[in-house]
């Protein structure tokens, strides 16, 4: 079991690691408020993470190592998702009569007739999800499913790093999860309403629908701000890290926005017109009434105004720590300028205080 659904009491450090970067987030929870307890963020040398799995562990280890001694977290549990594509979920029906024990006995003999590999290298949980409308007698229950091989390493670089990994989850549960922190930014406090959550990374986009604060559809991108990085380094000559730099803070030549950033926005606005298409065509759904984007790419000048010009659907950008406090030891600035790139963090640091 790899508690993909189990309430986790202690406080945990939500830890969205990702081929550019780890980040990591403490929230603590005073009545119906969150503070940031403490923040950390910094970049990960290239290679560190191929292809979505950790090849230097002894690299991630130490970038975390010296992440935590910065930041003096209070929590030494921490929670990590993994990308849907690393997941196979199933939804089983079984006797609504069984007990928690009996359903893990159950659980482990169903697995075998979905999961393609042997039960001995995978981590399996389940959620009971309620009364099935197949049959009365029966309920649902959701089996979800991940190579051991594919968790093992970042377990054990955070290990080395003095953490202990309470929970992996998944990476569409937990932006569903933080989508709720999102409420004062969508209309209608997003209720009843239909949004995409656009999470623009460095190498994927992770496309999200949900209806009602649930995740109707999922589906990732092999698209990301890392090819606007390589095109600012090739066309002007810059290292990865001064093109990088660059692109945050500015100072490129004249022709930068017309020949380099106009040309990324609208790669952008066609992967996302693409993407809503496919979704509209393999679902019921035919509309969306709002676009949130998340990720180091959803400030890139001009985007949220251009996807709203083109789609005609309401953009914004993401600030999931709007109406939260910030301890003493955070730094303001830091923190807040990272806001639309924490919706994975947010998600695994509210499992301290959240079922599933």
């Amino acid at each position: 079991m790899f508690n993909l659904f189990r309430t986790a009491t202690p406080i945990l450090l939500g830890i969205d690691i990702s081929p550019a970067s780890v980040k990591l987030l403490e929230l603590h929870k005073t009545n119906n408020s969150y503070r940031v307890e403490s923040f950390g963020a910094a970049p990960l040398p290239a290679n560190t993470i191929t292809e979505k799995v950790v090849k230097d562990p002894h690299t991630l280890a130490r970038t975390v190592q010296h992440l935590v001694e910065k930041m003096q977290p209070t929590a030494k549990n921490a929670a990590i998702a993994i990308p849907d594509s690393m997941v196979i979920t199933k939804v089983i029906q079984l006797d609504a009569s069984l007990h928690e024990a009996d359903i893990e006995n159950q659980i482990a003999i169903e697995a075998e007739k979905y999961i393609p590999y042997p039960l001995q290298e995978i981590n399996l949980d389940f959620s009971v999800l309620g009364p099935s409308s197949k049959d009365k007698q029966q309920m649902d229950v959701l089996l979800a499913a991940a190579r051991t091989e594919n968790i093992m390493a970042t377990v054990e670089a955070l290990t080395e790093a003095g953490l202990n990994v309470k929970v992996v989850d998944v990476q569409a549960y937990t932006i569903e999860r933080a989508s709720h922190l999102l409420k004062p930014q969508l209309p209608d406090y997003g209720q009843n309403k239909i949004v995409a959550i656009v999470d623009l990374g460095a190498n994927t986009t992770h496309l999200t629908i949900l209806d009602n604060f649930k995740t109707v559809y999922s589906r990732e991108e092999p698209f990301g701000g890392q090819q606007l990085t390589e095109t600012i380094q090739q066309r002007y000559g810059l290292t990865a890290s001064e093109a990088g730099l660059a692109k945050k803070q500015g100072g490129l030549p004249d022709d930068y926005q017309t020949a380099v950033l106009h040309p990324f926005r609208e790669t952008i606005v066609l992967q996302l017109r693409r993407a809503l298409q496919f979704f509209f065509s393999a679902s019921q759904y035919n509309e969306v009434h709002a676009i949130v984007l998340a990720g180091g790419s959803a400030k890139v000048m001009g985007l949220a105004k251009l996807i709203e010009e083109q789609l005609g659907i309401p953009t914004t950008i993401a600030n999931p720590l709007a109406g939260m406090s910030l301890s003493a030891k955070v730094d303001s600035t830091s923190v807040l300028s990272e806001s639309c790139s924490l919706l994975t963090c947010c998600g695994l640091a509210m499992r301290s205080f959240n079922h599933g």
